[in-house]
């Protein structure tokens, strides 16, 4: 499966599927400009509604097994002040040292671990960044720490019960520091210094940013957008095996269910990971500015909500028979083929458009531009294939829990959301770029993610 795979989170670039021309010009040209759909009021109910959301979801998974009756009941019940300092505690001292701590000892390792650089992808002015790639090596040594430091006893029991105890503390130190804080610091360097590119308006150029790149003097591991991503994806995993320890130690063995969310959430990054310099093509490193909604989506998003599945389960257990195995595997693998598959023909037919595809020479549209866009594969199926490849994985993740609540599905019901946004972002872009070509390419693949349906 890893062999074949081109590029984990491609859904988020650029995606139609075109074998550029020689002397087609390489600047700006395939660089979309930042997609500020928001506006005002959509930057301002999303900086404020998305970390109530992901604070009410842990608060019912921690304190009403993840009920959401339950859970509603209980808000309607309560005084809005107590209720505020139950969804948002204050920092704790203990809060503070491990949130500060996680980040500069990862920080410490991107620095140190050898790895070698790579140059990005072309930006809209036309430059390419370095980049330090040592992220699989950090990923696997991380979360080997922590299954050593619990095996042998080096991480006191006492220590992991009072990191479940003060989890919304938790979740509000990173809130406070590195989401809101943090972007805060990156919205007054880009003011102060007069770098980037803003619209003018102060609240959708908090929520979206200033810089697309921000470093510290130009340094390739200061990168903040690079590691902050990096680092939330390996903090996603690392909260799944922390709710295992947990499940082990309170019921004596580990479930099924628990086995299964926490090895393809494991495989997911691992994936990212050994393919990490491809996430350099995604729009999100082209194109899109460090503002809150990054910030926030890769310091507290990613972590406390995609960890929401193995949460579930560890407050619902589910005495799963080894069925499940095969069918979530198998579903799994199905997925990622598709989307494996997918990227690599894009890939392949990038770098020679004339090498066949499912045994066959490859079908392409001809544009006015020059441009060739591909019709066959995948991409004669669907035209973002791979982000249906995508969807089902993320069904994968909350399968385990064999339950119909919307928490365990969580990952599936925001990725889906965010995909059909960005499908209907590039199909405006692709039909301003490409006019009459581009409605007889949707005549022929009418389909954008499933067949028949949509």
């Amino acid at each position: 499966i890893f062999a074949s795979s081109f590029n984990m989170r491609q859904r988020t670039s650029t995606t139609e599927v075109v074998q550029v021309p020689s002397e087609a010009p390489k600047k700006v040209q395939n660089v979309p400009e930042i997609d500020r759909f928001a506006g005002t009021f959509g930057s301002l109910a999303m900086t404020f509604g998305l970390p109530l959301l992901v604070a009410l979801l842990n608060w019912s998974c921690q304190h009403f097994d993840g009920n959401l009756t339950l859970t509603l009941e209980n808000i309607l019940a309560s005084e809005p002040l107590t209720l505020f300092h139950s969804l948002f505690p204050s920092p704790t001292s203990f809060s503070v040292q491990l949130v500060f701590g996680w980040f500069v000892s990862q920080f410490l390792l991107h620095v140190l671990v050898p790895g070698y650089m790579y140059t990005g992808f072309e930006l809209k002015d036309g430059s390419r960044l370095p980049y330090k790639m040592n992220g699989l090596v950090c990923y696997l040594f991380t979360l080997w720490l922590f299954v050593a430091g619990v095996y042998f006893d080096y991480i006191p029991t006492s220590v992991l019960d009072q990191v479940y105890q003060e989890w919304q503390s938790i979740y509000v130190t990173v809130l406070v520091y590195f989401a809101f804080g943090f972007s805060f610091i990156l919205y007054f360097k880009g003011l102060l210094f007069n770098q980037g590119d803003p619209c003018g308006n102060p609240i959708v150029d908090f929520f979206y940013g200033y810089e697309a790149n921000p470093r510290v003097f130009g340094i390739p591991v200061s990168d903040f957008k690079f590691f902050f991503e990096g680092r939330a994806l390996t903090l996603w995993v690392l909260i799944g095996f922390f709710f295992a320890e947990r499940e082990i130690r309170t019921t004596g063995s580990l479930s099924v269910s628990m086995f299964l969310s926490c090895l393809v959430h494991f495989l997911y990054i691992l994936h990212y990971n050994v393919h990490e310099e491809n996430v350099l093509s995604m729009v999100d490193f082209t194109s899109e500015h460090q503002g809150f909604m990054l910030q926030y989506g890769n310091t507290a998003f990613l972590p406390f909500c995609y960890t929401l599945p193995e949460f579930y389960i560890l407050k619902n257990p589910v005495h799963a028979s080894l069925w499940l195995v095969p069918l979530t595997l198998g579903l799994y693998a199905f997925g990622y083929t598709i989307f494996a598959q997918t990227n690599l023909q894009k890939k392949q037919f990038r770098e020679d458009p004339s090498k066949p595809i499912w045994g066959k020479a490859p079908k392409v549209l001809h544009t006015s531009s020059g441009r060739k866009l591909l019709i066959s594969g995948w991409w004669g199926v669907g035209r973002k294939m791979n982000y249906t490849g995508d969807l089902i994985q993320a069904f994968t993740f909350g399968l385990p829990a064999l339950s119909f609540h919307i928490i365990p599905f969580i990952n599936l019901i925001f990725l889906t959301s965010l995909l059909i946004q960005r499908e209907r972002r590039d199909f405006r872009y692709c039909k301003l770029r490409y006019g009459k070509d581009w409605d007889e390419y949707c005549e022929k693949v009418p389909a954008a993610m499933i067949p028949y349906v949509y």
